[in-house]
């Protein structure tokens, strides 16, 4: 079923995230997750990743032991206007011990700043990580960028155009991707509640639209959703899959059963999930 042809009622109910049952359980999980993690391993928190940052341009870094270490930068979700990589610190001890770094970062937020705003500021982060891994152990040459929900398309906005040069950076800076949740057409939030925040109108809804703005390098990717997501976070994972994949990306999609919204962000820390193992697969 195509979004347009959806009633709006029920295609603003597609997209009621907060509509998820269980939600609020999952959430203070991984909090609690990630509060124990911050007291049983070390890590660097609250970097600035732009000169004269605000609170929202920090991240943290989570470092193996290994000298050279690959990075893998996670860009928590919220709809673009709420939450933290606080929360999204607990992945680190599934990725750590198996020698990666592991970056949650966080971003300025809407209505503060336009989309515009927050997409720079993960191009951003990356381009502070390009420069500076080496000095806490990683290489800058294995970045690799994950994401769930807005963090989904904004690892996806990390695929998009051919922004590296503009950024000074070379253009496979990113050398692999997982959205995850993601949103990769924005035109039918228009009448959607989260864009009383976003403030969206057509010309910038397309612009951030990633299925209209591939890169001309082909960065291997993981598209992947939960299998018990609404249709339309379904169809938007599915229809961007098919569109690198068109493209000659490499890329895999998945909808992992029996997951939603929120609990496909735990299977990041579950070395028995299929979402876990391709992840590892891509960077080992």
């Amino acid at each position: 079923m195509r979004w347009q042809d959806y009633p709006l009622e029920e295609l603003r109910r597609q997209y009621l995230t907060n509509l998820t049952p269980g939600m609020g359980d999952h959430v203070r999980r991984y909090e609690e997750l990630s509060d124990e993690l911050v007291r049983t391993m070390p890590g660097k928190l609250d970097i600035a990743y732009r000169d004269a940052a605000g609170p929202r341009q920090m991240l943290d870094i989570f470092t193996p032991d290994t000298r050279g270490a690959p990075i893998l930068v996670f860009i928590h979700g919220g709809y673009w206007f709420f939450n933290s990589k606080d929360p999204r610190r607990f992945p680190a001890r599934e990725f750590v011990p198996r020698g990666i770094a592991w970056v949650p970062i966080n971003y300025r937020l809407a209505p503060t700043v336009p989309m515009s705003g927050i997409v720079a500021d993960v191009r951003n982060a990356v381009k502070w990580l390009y420069r500076h891994a080496a000095e806490y152990g990683c290489d800058p040459e294995r970045i690799y960028v994950s994401g769930n929900s807005a963090g989904g398309h904004l690892t996806a906005e990390l695929l998009s155009d051919d922004w590296p040069e503009q950024y000074g950076l070379p253009a496979d800076v990113v050398k692999g991707a997982c959205a995850i949740s993601g949103l990769y057409e924005l035109e039918p939030l228009l009448e959607c509640e989260p864009n009383e925040k976003l403030r969206l109108d057509l010309e910038s809804a397309r612009r951030h639209s990633p299925i209209y703005h591939l890169s001309g390098q082909a960065t291997p990717s993981i598209i992947a959703c939960g299998g018990n997501e609404s249709a339309e976070f379904r169809r938007q994972t599915a229809a961007y899959a098919d569109i690198l994949d068109e493209a000659g990306y490499p890329v895999t999609h998945m909808e992992v059963a029996g997951h939603d919204h929120f609990s496909i962000i735990g299977e990041l820390a579950n070395p028995e999930s299929p979402l876990f193992r391709a992840v590892i697969g891509m960077i080992v």
